[in-house]
């Protein structure tokens, strides 16, 4: 029996010939035929010299198929399954991602994006038409993210300096006492699911603004849950997002220890000590709605958490419209001022 493996690549020059090492072991001396078909959908960098290097040195079970230009994913896998000749086909990407282990379907469709965009746009009177316009709106896409989702253990200790003070009148003096307190304190706590988005191309910011979801609507994933739908792929993997969502965790154990401390007139943190002990990661798609425009050479992006509506969004001001307006209050107030003077 024989195993056809079907590549698309696109601007892959850092992969294949690491997917092909990784492929040609996982294969040896396994005792069935496979064969490697790479198709370069048009990659604007090194791909296809890579491709043909590896073409080169490689068994008779290595095929390359090249594009002229970029003509989509779904272009690249038909002309892979043309060229298999295997009694079974395996699809696979270039950068040996890991597949998701959970998505969270869509509850918002379009049209209820859409309608959140306008209100957030109404009653920007500076708003530039561009803007605010429906074509401009049509324009929004849905997008599953790829987020590293974080299960820890924590434990924090804090010695904190505490203050109270009191006046009292004395004749012709104000007396105040203040006194300081040692003040420590200590505890633990769980977290589950800490999200931290793994795609250098979404704003962490935004990501951050538009929690939280509702995990108890996590699926297993599955690619039915695409069609419709834009699909990123991490390129930030677990180990370089664990060191944000350390800081958060770690933010909010010292929030939690300070939190804790009432009564006094002033707290100042003099040492804390907060360890986390990591049990479990898990990658999973999240729906986001989102719209990105560029205005005099800027980029603004606006982004709704497609669970729950929650938006975020930056709003470019139209300079023309803020002239006019202040030049229509301007000729009332003139002859206002002119009438009391």
């Amino acid at each position: 029996m024989k195993l056809s493996l079907v590549i698309p690549c696109y601007n892959e020059q850092d992969n294949v010939e690491l997917f092909y090492n990784a492929a040609t072991e996982a294969f040896k001396d396994k005792g069935f035929e496979y064969e490697l078909i790479f198709v370069n959908d048009g990659s604007r960098d090194q791909t296809m010299d890579k491709l043909r290097h590896i073409y080169d040195i490689a068994d008779e079970n290595v095929k390359v198929v090249g594009f002229s230009r970029n003509f989509g994913k779904e272009s690249a896998i038909y002309a892979g399954l043309k060229e298999s000749r295997g009694e079974m086909v395996c699809l696979i990407d270039a950068d040996m991602q890991q597949r998701p282990e959970l998505v969270l379907p869509f509850v918002l469709d379009k049209n209820a994006a859409k309608a959140a965009l306008k209100k957030y746009y109404r009653g920007k009177r500076f708003l530039p038409n561009a803007f605010s316009s429906q074509n401009h709106i049509e324009e929004i896409k849905g997008v599953y993210v790829p987020f590293w989702l974080f299960d820890a253990n924590a434990s924090g200790s804090g010695q904190y300096e505490a203050t109270t003070s009191s006046s009292h009148r004395n004749g012709d003096y104000v007396i105040t006492t203040t006194r300081h307190y040692d003040v420590r304190r200590a505890g633990t706590t769980q977290f589950m699911g800490v999200p931290v988005d793994g795609s250098t191309k979404m704003p962490n910011g935004h990501m951050d603004a538009i929690e939280p979801y509702d995990y108890r609507a996590f699926q297993p994933f599955s690619t039915a849950y695409l069609p419709g739908y834009m699909a990123d792929k991490y390129d930030e993997d677990a180990d370089t997002c664990q060191a944000r969502a350390h800081s958060r965790m770690q933010n909010s154990v010292s929030s939690e220890l300070s939190a804790s401390i009432t009564g006094y007139n002033s707290v100042s943190t003099l040492s804390e000590n907060i360890s986390i002990d990591y049990t479990a990661k898990h990658y999973a798609l999240l729906p986001v709605w989102m719209l990105h425009t560029k205005w005099q050479g800027k980029d603004y992006l606006f982004a709704m958490n497609g669970q729950t509506g929650k938006l975020v969004g930056d709003l470019p001001v139209d300079n023309r419209k803020v002239a006019a307006w202040f030049a229509g209050i301007s000729v009332p107030l003139m002859i206002l001022l002119a009438i009391l003077l």
